[in-house]
């Protein structure tokens, strides 16, 4: 419990950290190259996309004596996988082929039990909207989409706006998904509405080559750029609960 994992892409491992104690407390090799690292809480594992191997590799998280990762074997995702988030209510998790479907993973079973159409040119960063149920796509050519995870990945809304758009971001208090244009160096703020329509409420310049944002429970906004080894902060201030 309280521990943070990492994945080091030149070494290929897996870290596990205890924040607390300020150190790793265990490591292990990945198989393959790796893109993103999630903790699924509900089976107290640990995935790696393998983008290149095209698979998701699984790990254990042994937390007795001495913290420990096991490998556990892989999820195939052929064409993919692209992204990945967790969606512990519905007991799924889910990633994008590099085109145009977006895949659901059964937890229990570590299989892909659906692929719905996402209608992108380039599926790309992947959020969740864990309480009304909706997947966020991000698509490369300037899109976000909003498949109903209740309703076998029906297309419930869908918003254009820059280009260049790779790891997309969403605030569940305020409903707001953030859409970063890399090439367009533009972000969207775009709210949520519970019928998972999108509508767009403002937007900021950033930097060329900005592609990645998150954001905290103190409503700022966080926009990486790469380019000059820093990161961009922005403050969120439009409202919208997603009810209208």
């Amino acid at each position: 419990a309280g521990l943070l994992f990492g994945i080091d892409r030149t070494t290929k491992l897996l870290y596990a950290a205890d924040p607390a104690a300020g150190k790793f407390v265990a490591e292990t090799a990945l198989s393959s190259p790796p893109d993103y690292v999630r903790f699924v809480a509900p089976i107290g594992e640990v995935w790696v996309t393998e983008p290149r191997s095209h698979r998701i590799e699984r790990f254990s998280v042994g937390t007795g004596d001495h913290v420990s990762l096991s490998k556990m074997g892989f999820i195939d995702v052929p064409g993919g996988p692209e992204s990945l988030v967790v969606d512990a209510k519905r007991g799924r998790a889910y990633t994008n082929l590099w085109t145009d479907h977006t895949l659901a993973i059964d937890l229990s079973s570590a299989a892909v039990v659906a692929s719905w159409p996402n209608t992108c040119a380039g599926s790309r960063g992947l959020a969740m909207d864990e309480e009304r149920g909706y997947v966020l796509v991000g698509c490369e050519e300037g899109k976000a989409i909003a498949l109903d995870a209740g309703n076998d990945g029906k297309i419930a809304g869908r918003f254009g706006f820059g280009s260049g758009v790779d790891i997309i971001g969403f605030n569940p208090v305020l409903r707001h998904l953030y859409l970063p244009g890399a090439q367009s160096a533009t972000l969207a703020v775009i709210l949520v509405r519970n019928d998972g329509l999108l509508l767009k409420l403002g937007e900021f310049p950033t930097v060329a080559d900005a592609h990645c944002v998150t954001s905290d429970d103190l409503g700022q906004i966080w926009i990486c750029d790469p380019d000059h080894g820093q990161i961009l902060m922005m403050k969120d201030g439009y409202r919208g609960s997603g009810d209208k």
